[in-house]
């Protein structure tokens, strides 16, 4: 490697420095949801997923960042129409999850709720909207490469 020429090497760099991101968004997921020895068969509900991704080094700041006055009306939104089963799981979910990725999980959800909450006229404020599409497509990328490591 120190044969090439310094750009080489640079995006070489680049590239392994890229790689070890997402190995480490990878591994987060995976051990978030490792299963349990007693039923290592049992399904994994969604909220997990979404709480497990929502962990990940590099989607955890997209949400993080959100204004706590533009999330507190989503959460209320998302607990009056979500199911009963997914608002459990997620407020014993955001009991255990650092702050930025709260915001990350709740940006998740919305998501995944995004049409029945919509119909019921509930829009996002503030910039969430932009963290939402930003999220959407990372959150998709996160998901391929643990599916691809399974």
């Amino acid at each position: 490697i120190d044969a090439l020429p310094a750009d080489k090497r640079a995006a070489i760099k680049a590239q392994n420095q890229k790689v070890q991101r997402g190995l480490r968004d990878v591994n987060t997921v995976l051990g978030c949801l490792e299963p349990d020895e007693a039923d290592p068969d049992a399904s994994v509900p969604t909220v997990a997923v979404l709480a497990a991704l929502s962990c990940c080094p590099s989607l955890s700041p997209i949400g993080g960042e959100a204004e706590p006055e533009d999330l507190q009306p989503l959460e209320a939104a998302l607990m009056e129409h979500c199911s009963e089963e997914d608002a459990a799981l997620y407020r014993d979910a955001h009991e255990a999850l650092p702050p930025a990725a709260r915001a990350t999980l709740l940006l998740l959800l919305w998501l995944l709720y995004q049409q029945k909450l919509e119909e019921a006229k509930y829009s996002l404020r503030g910039d969430l909207p932009e963290r939402a599409d930003v999220l959407h497509a990372a959150a998709t990328r996160v998901a391929a490469k643990v599916q691809a490591a399974l």
